[in-house]
């Protein structure tokens, strides 16, 4: 959907802190309005670079983060992998034990 200029001769914002409102003051901007808007302006610029950088430190975060999770899953695997061998010893030798009793 097409953007609607409510007002009549101006033109969209304009980067650099200048404001793109005609001087004046005429109706309907009203006095001080070119500053206030070049306020606006200012702060639309600041959220759009801080934008940026949240997103590209997001970005690193999720790099990180998955590597991090990869490398705890090798962790665990391999230390489940000691845990099954450790049950398996312990059912051979409970296996050992039990037959000798019963050789008794």
């Amino acid at each position: 959907m097409a953007e609607v200029n409510k007002f009549p001769g101006r033109e969209p914002a304009v980067s650099g802190g200048k404001s793109s409102l005609p001087p004046g003051g005429e109706p309907p901007y009203g006095p001080g309005m070119e500053a206030r808007l070049a306020v606006l302006e200012q702060i639309a610029a600041t959220t759009r670079d801080a934008l940026v950088e949240i997103k590209a430190e997001m970005r690193e975060l999720r790099t990180e983060i998955k590597g991090e999770i990869s490398e705890l899953r090798t962790e665990m695997r391999s230390e489940f992998r000691d845990v099954r061998a450790e049950m398996k010893d312990l059912r051979q030798d409970q296996k050992t034990d039990s037959g000798s009793c019963l050789a008794r």
